[in-house]
């Protein structure tokens, strides 16, 4: 019997399918331990993370947009930014100083990324030592500034005992301010043999006097905030010739934040008793007249308190006020406590009061600022920060996405802290999440 075998024909080609290659969202990574608000734009918001990299607010999505997505492995560490400054001139232009750790851990040193079109795409300087994002004191800062009056120069405090560093040219080159007179010297634990917890902490914030200069034209005031107990913040009052020990400042304490206040004309500091962020129990909030050189304490809880939330890097607590810290209110408390009230830093001034049904409210609505009542400045175990950007409107979050909440960001780790998120028009605790 045979069969005869029909022609073969051949295979029907696979129908082409479109791709669209998108990243995929992964919620949750690590710290945050910075959001930066440029001075001028509104809405240009960058956050900045511990080991999941920088992210810019997308106001039109209502969502934040990754920047360091293109760091490869051989440079693991970039995701790591301990510091980043948003230029309030030239407003495209952003900053981020990157590197994971200043120990073994890393291989690479750190590098200072620039980026014309507001993080899109990066040019790097390489630094002759290392970087720590991940590091201990990782919270305070900014570390990284630029010259509001002459935004081609820049200043960046950096950690491991490698003390200040200035670029002229963008960000292009840097060179060590070599008569600058401090390093720092506080380590969390010095006999930490693995060097992550004995590393210095070094410099831990710059902060220009916008007011100091003229558009075009170095600023003259520039206050440094450094690592010591002893010597916690130094100034040029020079354009950077000569530095100084600012006299009478607060001992005893570290300054993990300096903001310099153009309205009200202070300097404030918001300090603790270590580096952060795994501890840190007791602080207190300073003001320095920059008119007079006279200091105030304006601590809404003073260190000298038995009350021991303050100052803890796990404990929320948020403070505001508007009357250049001499009346505070309290918004939110932490564990369960209840709605808080009003504390006064002098005797004098009468109690803020509340109508019974708003302090029977868990959260209230923050006051609208008064620009000629001083500048309105939040503390919380973050540190000290001062409002420049409007108002957000109900149920709109800072730089958050659905649900008015500040969503997590980076790939690995979670953050140890409350985030605070908008809600109907009020600042309230986000979930506590777990530590690294």
């Amino acid at each position: 019997m045979q069969f005869a075998a029909a022609p073969a024909t051949p295979a029907a080609a696979a129908a082409s399918e479109p791709y669209s290659w998108k990243n995929i969202r992964i919620d949750g990574g690590g710290f945050v331990p910075g959001i930066v608000f440029n001075q001028t734009e509104k809405n240009l918001i960058y956050a900045r993370t511990d080991i999941g990299g920088a992210y810019r607010w997308e106001q039109s999505t209502q969502s934040w947009a990754p920047l360091l997505d293109w760091v490869g492995a051989d440079k693991w560490g970039w995701n790591g930014v301990v510091s980043l400054a948003t230029d309030p001139v030239q407003t495209n232009r952003v900053y981020a100083a990157v590197g994971m750790y200043t120990n073994s851990w890393d291989p690479n040193n750190g590098a200072i990324l620039r980026s014309t079109d507001k993080g899109a795409t990066w040019q790097a300087t390489a630094l002759p030592f290392k970087n720590g994002g991940n590091m201990p004191g990782r919270g305070m800062g900014e570390r990284l500034a630029v010259d509001p009056n002459k935004n081609s120069i820049l200043y960046y405090g950096a950690e491991g005992g490698n003390g200040l560093w200035r670029s002229t040219d963008y960000g292009a080159t840097w060179a060590k301010v070599a008569n600058f007179p401090s390093v720092g010297n506080y380590r969390a634990d010095p006999n930490d043999s693995s060097g992550y917890q004995s590393q210095n902490q070094g410099l831990t914030w710059v902060s220009f006097d916008k007011s100091t200069g003229t558009a075009g034209n170095t600023t003259q005031t520039i206050y440094i905030g450094v690592a010591d107990k002893a010597n916690p913040v130094y100034r040029t009052t020079n354009g950077g010739t000569t530095w100084e020990r600012i006299p009478g400042q607060p001992t005893g304490y570290l300054a993990h934040k300096g903001v310099v206040d153009l309205v009200g004309g202070y300097l404030y500091i918001a300090t603790s008793d270590t580096g952060g962020p795994y501890d840190g129990g007791k602080g207190d909030v300073w003001k320095f007249n920059r008119a007079t050189g006279a200091w105030m304490q304006i601590s809404p809880i003073p260190s000298s308190s038995g009350d021991a939330y303050f100052g803890y890097s796990d404990h929320l607590r948020h403070h505001r006020t508007d009357q250049v810290g001499h009346r505070w209110a309290v918004h939110g408390q932490a564990d369960g406590q209840g709605p808080g009230g009003d504390r006064r830093t002098r005797p004098d001034q009468p109690a803020l009061r509340r109508p019974a049904d708003q302090r029977a409210r868990r959260h209230r609505r923050l006051p609208a600022h008064r620009p000629g009542r001083g500048a309105v400045d939040d503390v919380h175990p973050a540190g000290l920060h001062q409002h420049h950007q409007p108002r957000l409107r109900r149920d709109q979050a800072v730089g958050a996405g659905s649900g008015g909440q500040l969503q997590e960001l980076g790939p690995a780790q979670r953050p140890a802290r409350r985030i605070l998120h908008r809600r109907r028009g009020e600042l309230v605790p986000g979930q506590r999440t777990g530590r690294d």
